[in-house]
């Protein structure tokens, strides 16, 4: 008698970040030292990607 087939999977994972994880991850592009003297400048930019990212909204 043959097995049963198991219950395919439904849907995905929401690949959704979390705004910690999305700035940590966003700043790693910032990892060499000589971006150190830029770094408020580089974390008012995440915070923006932030919100474009957590609004849907795409760069063209």
């Amino acid at each position: 008698m043959a097995e049963q087939a198991p219950e395919p999977r439904k849907g995905m994972p929401d690949p959704h970040l979390s705004e910690p994880e999305f700035k940590a991850r966003y700043r790693e592009r910032f990892a060499d030292p000589a971006f150190r003297a830029l770094d408020a400048e580089i974390e008012k930019i995440a915070a923006v990607a932030w919100e474009a990212y957590d609004e849907g909204r795409k760069a063209r």
